[in-house]
């Protein structure tokens, strides 16, 4: 069975990464297998009372503590449970694209996670083949209810206000950006003329125009340069070296929802690099229509030799 390869962001917004994947069988084709897994990381919540509320669950200033209590549900078998949300065959119109164009080799699908109406819960786009072609579609995240495929979890359903984007034929591979810098999450589809041909290849950008009424954040982390004051190197370097997007940044921030609770989010930069990735060079977290503060951020990035670094700002 292909699991192809495996996302990790936060689904449901309660501060921890968890799984996002396809599962396709046999690999070709994905007629026997064609369904998206969401694999919950069970961990204890951040207490959303400042004074705390014991024992049950983390207090703020320790969320970017280590963690050895957490565990992640079984995917086999392969069905729902109160921590695995699997999207069935019969939810799709087709099948799972995971075969490259003109190319005598199976690629793994991947799903392109963004938060495209700044909910606060990601997105998901999704390449499937149907009617003799290929199409993207985007899907939106849901609230769990008994019409849904989980009743317990927050799980994906496909938005019927995306017909731009799955008019693109013969597309490939299709991501999120912030193309006009304003905020809101456009999406970039790739695609061919033909699906016998590799090349040449076409972009079609498609603007994401709806005014949602909800707040965002941007976060970049680059690499550890020193700007100055380094111990080996010069006092003032001129020029300064500004570092590059450092891959596998984590950002956490802390806010307040509109009951004035705590909450934590979290967000990976560039958390993956194969399968064609196509990933911004920045993290974007969707806050919603929240009407409090952002109140903490926190960075925390890979170093050699097993430090970890963290910066509160």
């Amino acid at each position: 069975m292909d699991y192809s390869d495996f996302l990790l962001f936060v689904t449901d917004r309660d501060g921890t990464t968890d799984f996002v994947f396809p599962v396709c069988l046999p690999a070709n084709n994905c007629s026997d297998v064609n369904s998206i897994e969401v694999v919950y990381n069970v961990q204890q919540e951040m207490c959303a009372s400042i004074t705390g509320n014991g024992d049950d669950c983390t207090d703020s200033e320790n969320i970017c503590g280590t963690k050895f209590d957490y565990s992640i549900p079984s995917v086999i078998p392969a069905e729902s449970t109160a921590d695995v949300v699997v999207i069935p065959k019969s939810a799709f119109t087709g099948t799972f694209f995971g075969v490259s164009p003109g190319i005598n080799s199976i690629v793994p699908s991947t799903l392109r996670l963004g938060d495209y109406n700044a909910d606060g819960f990601p997105d998901m786009l999704v390449v499937l083949k149907y009617n003799g072609t290929t199409h993207t579609q985007l899907w939106t995240s849901v609230a769990c209810s008994a019409d849904s495929v989980s009743p317990t979890r927050r799980t994906f359903a496909r938005s019927s206000d995306a017909s731009a984007i799955e008019n693109v034929p013969n597309s490939f591979a299709a991501t999120f950006f912030d193309l006009a810098d304003d905020g809101t999450l456009d999406m970039i589809v790739l695609s061919h003329p033909t699906l016998a041909t590799a090349t040449p290849f076409q972009i079609t950008t498609i603007e994401n125009s709806v005014a949602y009424g909800t707040f965002f954040l941007k976060a970049t982390g680059l690499s550890g340069l020193c700007m100055a004051w380094c111990d080996t190197e010069p006092k003032f370097p001129d020029p300064k070296p500004i570092g590059v997007n450092q891959p596998g940044a984590v950002f956490k921030y802390i806010w307040s929802d509109n009951n004035q609770d705590k909450r934590v989010t979290i967000g990976t930069q560039l958390s993956q690099s194969g399968y064609l990735a196509l990933q911004a060079p920045y993290v974007y977290f969707g806050i919603g229509d929240v009407s409090h503060y952002i109140q903490y951020i926190y960075l925390g990035v890979p170093i050699e030799n097993g430090v970890r670094f963290i910066m509160l700002f």
